[in-house]
């Protein structure tokens, strides 16, 4: 029982973080700031994380979990069309980018100084997570290479150009979420993606 009700505690002040780290950034939040917003004492919080940066951390772990998860149902689709589960693929992973927006701009901002932010231990950690991700996307690039549809090209940078297309495209009408503008961008970016843009 004190495990289960440390753990919930523990994602209450994630949970709490979240709000407070995407409604003012990294630097202007502070670990008052969260713990006022659960009203709880300064110190609970440190039982728990023992620093800013831990709870950033813990943060980030938790969105690109969910992250990782939306882009391997894709990755996992059943679905025998590649055109079809490419598709799927983009819009859902589009659809996380753009309901979450306020996370990605905070992340966009610290991944550039992961080294400066965060302890190599830290940086260690969202690194090994951010490879998954890209290691899942390129293996659906290869699926694509393997079955005809996409030419003979290095994976793991279609994945990576793949996953930029997705969080440029994000940025266009103001983060909507709206079903027929993401319809219209998934579309886009898979065009874009499969033919590029020579004549």
């Amino acid at each position: 029982m004190r495990k289960k009700g440390a753990e919930s505690r523990r994602k209450n002040i994630i949970e709490a973080a979240k709000k407070i780290f995407f409604k003012n950034g990294y630097e202007k939040t502070s670990v008052d700031m969260i713990a006022d917003s659960i009203n709880v004492a300064k110190g609970t919080i440190y039982l728990y994380f023992k620093s800013k940066q831990k709870i950033f951390v813990a943060v980030a772990m938790d969105m690109l979990d969910r992250f990782e998860a939306v882009i391997e149902e894709g990755k996992n689709n059943p679905e025998e069309d590649y055109i079809t589960k490419l598709k799927a693929l983009i819009s859902s992973t589009l659809g996380y980018v753009e309901a979450n927006e306020e996370f990605f701009n905070i992340w966009m901002k610290q991944f550039k100084n992961l080294g400066k932010t965060f302890t190599r231990v830290q940086h260690n950690k969202i690194m090994e997570k951010h490879h998954r991700i890209m290691k899942m996307l390129s293996e659906v690039v290869q699926e694509g290479i393997n079955k005809g549809v996409i030419r003979k090209v290095n994976a793991e940078v279609a994945g990576v150009v793949l996953l930029n297309m997705v969080t440029t495209f994000s940025r266009l009408d103001l983060f909507s979420t709206n079903n027929r503008i993401l319809n219209k961008k998934s579309s886009e970016i898979m065009d874009m993606f499969l033919k590029g843009v020579g004549k």
